[in-house]
């Protein structure tokens, strides 16, 4: 019986790939991503920020670029969600190496992206296809955490695994994702 992702993960993405070339030779930490999205969004509002960094009194608020690029808001929002939050946007980083030469092009990915080479994905997808892959090599689903994990349950930070707690935590991931494409599916009480 094949596997039917249900419509809850047909959410779209398109996968970008970055070149990241640093100036001068520079130690980065292992897990990198926060602090090279961090300096993308501070290298965005740099450049861009007209308003002092006053986004609430800002005459360009709803067409800023750095908002629209990083920050992009929902129309609207899970009951869980408060104040103006953000799912933003994920930016992977594989490479766990921590020295780097200046004008090494290998942080993010060696590629330089095209609008021809974009190519509309959903989540969906993914995952059918990686079920599959899991089930043709004979593994059993195993969740493997690549990055620190810190996540709050029921109002208290966890100090142990609690599958309970991840799942909820997946899926209100996944209901923030449909959200913001515009598809209102409550989610199920666990």
């Amino acid at each position: 019986m094949e596997y039917a992702v249900e419509e809850r993960f047909q959410i779209p993405y398109i996968r970008l790939k970055f070149i990241l070339v640093l100036s001068e030779d520079s130690i980065l930490p292992k897990e990198k991503v926060s602090a090279l999205r961090g300096g993308m969004g501070e290298m965005l509002l740099r450049q861009n920020c007209i308003g002092m960094r006053d986004c609430k009194n800002c005459s360009f608020e709803e067409a800023c670029i750095v908002r629209s690029t990083v920050y992009t808001r929902m129309k609207r929002k899970p009951a869980f969600m408060q104040g103006d939050d953000s799912i933003g946007y994920l930016l992977e980083c594989e490479n766990a190496r921590t020295d780097f030469k200046a004008g090494e092009e290998k942080i993010l990915e060696n590629q330089t992206a095209h609008m021809k080479n974009y190519r509309i994905e959903t989540v969906g997808a993914y995952l059918e296809k990686r079920i599959r892959a899991l089930k043709r090599q004979g593994c059993k689903s195993m969740l493997i955490f690549h990055t620190p994990l810190c996540l709050k349950f029921q109002g208290e930070y966890l100090r142990e695994f609690r599958s309970e707690a991840i799942f909820q935590a997946a899926f209100r991931r996944v209901m923030m994702l449909d959200y913001f494409v515009e598809k209102y599916i409550e989610k199920p009480e666990f």
